[in-house]
């Protein structure tokens, strides 16, 4: 957020931290690389890559959970809002507010560095 509000010549503080907008909690995957968190524990690591909605990370979270928190999150919202958030978070975000089923969220990109504009079911990407 403090990149932004500098992007936009705004002071850099004046907002406010959410921890249900806070990334996936990879629990004992953190910080690991694909192959090294599948050497831990290959069936798990291949059940959740195959159902991250449902198969909870070791320690972690999985996608309904982080669904939950984002969602009463947006309920909340009594103004037009700008948040910002990680790769994950936004996937799931943006496939809950377009409508979209787990399967439908689990296909969407993760960019980095990126503005999404949600207006009723729409989400649309704003490219510069």
């Amino acid at each position: 957020m403090e990149i932004a509000r500098a992007e936009l010549d705004l002071a850099p503080d004046g907002f406010a931290v959410d921890p249900r907008l806070e990334e996936i909690d990879l629990g004992d995957w953190d910080q690991l690389t694909d192959a090294e968190a599948r050497a831990l524990d290959p069936a798990t690591f291949d059940r959740r890559m195959a159902d991250k909605w449902d198969v909870r990370v070791p320690g972690g979270e999985n996608y309904a959970q982080v669904a939950a928190r984002v969602t009463d999150w947006f309920r909340g919202l009594k103004a037009d809002t700008f948040a910002v958030s990680h790769g994950a978070t936004t996937r799931i975000l943006r496939g809950l507010l377009a409508g979209l089923d787990a399967a439908g969220m689990s296909g969407l990109d993760e960019p980095q560095g990126v503005v999404f504009r949600v207006r009723g079911g729409e989400v649309v990407r704003l490219d510069p």
